[in-house]
């Protein structure tokens, strides 16, 4: 089964770029460019490969400092394969948690961080914070990750949505940095050929809604990929997607 990966990350108008994503051992910041585009192609399943995606919070450069120092945490880490990240992967976020809080030293600020480990056909998903990880298959885009905001939570609760307020939406109730040590969501399962996974910063997924990425996942020259699309947005947008295929 072949692996293609592809990843994107754009400031959009704002001044700079405080997302990070991290493709096995590679980390991607962007800075202040305005739009950065990478991708490969992984022959067979491999016994793990690990992917993630940072969206930095903090005034100043506090947030793209945090992003970065949790990725380039993750990828130091050794994993042999996707049963012993599952094993390991608790630990791993506390190390980030400390990275992070090392980092930003006497300046508030954090960090998003969605992670996710494939292997020998199975997935584990780890996640702080409101960066989703979408599963496809079958004509339908489902959510892996859990979100973790003050909107999410009342939700739950019961609080119609649109008594939500929009600070709600963008307030964290976990995440690295600053605040301490929070516990992650964790899922796992399956994937086949065919499958395609979505890690993205809540900017991207604002500007694709579910129902939207869904059918840009199947376009032959999906918008997704093209610097237009992201020029005026008011948030940072990232994405890796990953298509799984035939060998």
């Amino acid at each position: 089964m072949t692996i293609s990966i592809t990843a994107l990350t754009a400031k959009g108008a704002r001044a700079n770029n405080q997302d990070a994503l991290l493709l096995g051992n590679h980390v991607i910041t962007a800075g202040e460019h305005p739009f950065l585009m990478t991708g490969c192609i992984v022959q067979s399943d491999p016994r793990i490969s690990v992917f993630a995606v940072a969206d930095g919070a903090g005034g100043n450069e506090a947030g793209e400092v945090a992003s970065e120092a949790a990725l380039r945490l993750l990828a130091a880490e050794s994993f042999a394969d996707i049963n012993d990240f599952r094993e390991k992967v608790d630990e791993c976020f506390e190390r980030m948690q400390t990275a992070v809080e090392e980092a930003l030293g006497s300046r508030w600020g954090g960090s998003t961080i969605s992670v996710l480990a494939m292997g020998e056909g199975q997935y584990v998903c780890a996640n702080l914070g409101d960066s989703p990880v979408y599963k496809a298959n079958s004509g339908r885009l489902n959510l892996i990750s859990e979100i973790h905001t003050e909107a999410e939570e009342k939700l739950m609760a019961g609080v119609r949505k649109k008594d939500i307020t929009e600070q709600e939406r963008h307030s964290l109730t976990r995440c690295l940095g600053s605040a301490g040590y929070d516990i992650p969501s964790f899922s796992s399962g399956v994937f086949a050929q065919g499958d395609v996974f979505v890690l993205c910063s809540d900017g991207f997924a604002e500007r694709f809604p579910k129902n939207r990425l869904l059918r840009e996942l199947h376009r032959p020259s999906p918008k997704l990929f093209s610097p237009n699309t992201y020029a005026a947005t008011d948030d940072n947008c990232s994405a890796i997607i990953i298509f799984t295929g035939k060998a």
